[in-house]
């Protein structure tokens, strides 16, 4: 179905892609990430971090600022230059819908340490994404470098949300530990999972139906597909609560991470 469009449309859907992408570091920076980055370098957790820690949270907090920013500035150029198009609607990505919709259900002093949870998972997530962003034809090659940065960047800000993760686990209840393992594969789901909402969007923009749209994402993102994706991205953070947690409370959460065998 795909392969029977022509050249423009298959143009169309990577520049869609790209946007979608943009659009999700966009709103992951400033909605999710700069969110708690913030909090955790104003001291605002009910919890003991150390001064430099905090100091290292500032350096966090302007580093994601830029991705929200040059992310925001190719947004535009891209939106500008095919302006008739629906593919390219700024939204809220279905992510941050998920990970709300996970927060909200809880308490106040529940949500704040979840909202710290998901933002744990979401920066020591391994994916291809950015190295993969590099690859789309005919990128500016000024573009490519930001995204080049921006991935050297997010292996920092990866060891630095491991290191808050290690502080922090000790100065938990019983409560919040289980609280955070039960919610460690749901918050993985949610960043991993596609945006089928965007994806009929930008398939709707080049002529299909929306049944022949739902058809192809049901092809080409299959539970297995995408349970596999995720557990891959996974695998580093099922492996550093394992090593944290008390094996028995490990164990009573671990059948819902859906684990590939290591």
């Amino acid at each position: 179905m795909i392969g029977a469009l022509d050249q423009s449309a298959h143009e169309l859907l990577r520049k869609a892609a790209l946007y979608r992408f943009l659009n999700f570091t966009h709103k992951l920076e400033i909605l999710v990430v700069n969110t708690v980055t913030a909090n955790i370098a104003l001291g605002r957790y009910n919890a003991d971090f150390s001064e430099n820690l905090r100091l290292d949270a500032h350096r966090i907090y302007v580093d994601e600022a830029y991705h929200a920013l040059f992310s925001f500035d190719l947004m535009k150029r891209i939106k500008a230059s095919n302006v008739t198009s629906d593919a390219f609607h700024e939204d809220i990505p279905e992510f941050i819908r998920g990970i709300n919709k996970l927060v909200e259900a809880h308490s106040a002093n529940d949500r704040a340490l979840l909202e710290l949870t998901a933002v744990i998972v979401s920066e020591m997530l391994i994916t291809s994404t950015l190295r993969e962003a590099t690859l789309e034809p005919d990128m500016d090659q000024g573009v490519a470098s930001m995204i080049e940065d921006h991935a050297r960047d997010e292996a920092r800000h990866h060891a630095f949300y491991k290191h808050v993760l290690l502080d922090l686990w000790s100065q938990l209840s019983d409560h919040q530990r289980n609280l955070v393992l039960r919610h460690i594969h749901p918050f993985l789901v949610a960043y991993t999972a596609p945006d089928e909402q965007a994806l009929r969007t930008e398939l709707r923009s080049v002529g299909l139906t929306e049944d022949q749209a739902r058809l192809v994402i049901a092809e080409t993102y299959d539970p297995q597909t995408v349970s596999e994706y995720a557990n891959a991205c996974g695998k580093g953070i099922f492996a550093t609560f394992e090593e944290l947690a008390d094996p028995r409370d490990f164990a009573r959460v671990s059948e819902h991470f859906s684990m590939l065998p290591r």
